[in-house]
């Protein structure tokens, strides 16, 4: 059996697509914003390589003309790319796993500047153990970890299903949250943090949390480990009240992946 395994998890092609754009209202150009001396994105696709059961990077953005510049940025530094409507999810990650020849993807955001290695590497594991077994694999179902470390690992299969079953560009958007309420069609398997953290906020959406993500790679860089993990930043946040209070009072309980409502649809568009 434990060979049986083993050969399963060697066919399973997993791949990273980094869904990000440059238009933001509440914090313009914060792909590239200027995080310790690298733009955020090189932050994301840094610590993606640094993952073990990642086999590819692909930048996956929209045909906006302000994001050509992901498409250079993407060439510089030799990850793929991909384009789509910006509201068409799901057409853009297929196209990710189409372009790397993959069996699944793993979804990361553009605003997850901390995203943590080894947790990337414990889902994508977990996937490729349950292949065929699950559905997808997500680790905020219910959130455990704080918010910025959302993933999901997607089968080609199950994006070949929506792509043919979600047709307006709300349903193509916010399908995380389709897959997520209806239990019955799409089973799952959750990875989740041994202690609840979900009350801290690492996401990348406004100047306050920049000032917190900022704080939290300044001090791991300043004592030489630019590899923290998820369980590193919240113990940093439990010693340090004072930071990670500055950005509290945008944690939103009726945004995915806290609520699975109308209102997580209203608030994810």
């Amino acid at each position: 059996m434990e060979g049986g395994i083993e050969t399963m998890r060697k066919r399973v092609k997993v791949i990273a697509a980094i869904q990000v754009s440059t238009k933001s209202l509440r914090l313009p150009g914060k792909a590239f914003k200027d995080l310790c001396g690298k733009p955020v994105l090189m932050r994301i696709i840094e610590r993606l390589r640094k993952a073990k059961e990642v086999d590819g990077i692909v930048i996956a953005t929209t045909t906006r003309p302000e994001d050509d510049v992901l498409v250079g940025f993407a060439a510089e530094h030799g990850v793929g790319c991909v384009r789509g409507e910006v509201t068409d999810v799901v057409g853009r990650l297929l196209a990710a796993m189409r372009l790397a020849g993959a069996d699944a993807v793993l979804r990361v955001t553009g605003d997850s500047p901390m995203v943590d290695p080894d947790l990337v590497d414990r889902v994508i594991g977990r996937y490729r153990t349950l292949a065929g077994r699950v559905s997808f694999v997500t680790t905020c179902l219910p959130p455990t970890y704080p918010e910025g470390y959302s993933l999901e690992v997607l089968p080609t299969s199950l994006l070949e299903h929506l792509d043919v079953t979600q047709h307006t560009p709300e349903e193509r958007e916010t399908f995380a949250i389709h897959i997520s309420k209806n239990t019955g069609m799409y089973s799952r398997s959750v990875v989740s943090s041994s202690k609840d953290a979900s009350h801290f906020r690492l996401t990348l959406d406004y100047p306050d949390d920049f000032r917190v993500i900022e704080a939290v790679y300044r001090h791991f860089l300043g004592i030489g480990k630019e590899d923290f993990t998820v369980d590193e930043a919240v113990a940093f946040l439990e010693a340090h009240p004072e930071i990670a209070s500055i950005n509290q009072r945008f944690i939103d309980r009726e945004k995915y992946p806290y609520s699975l409502g109308d209102a997580a649809v209203k608030k994810a568009l």
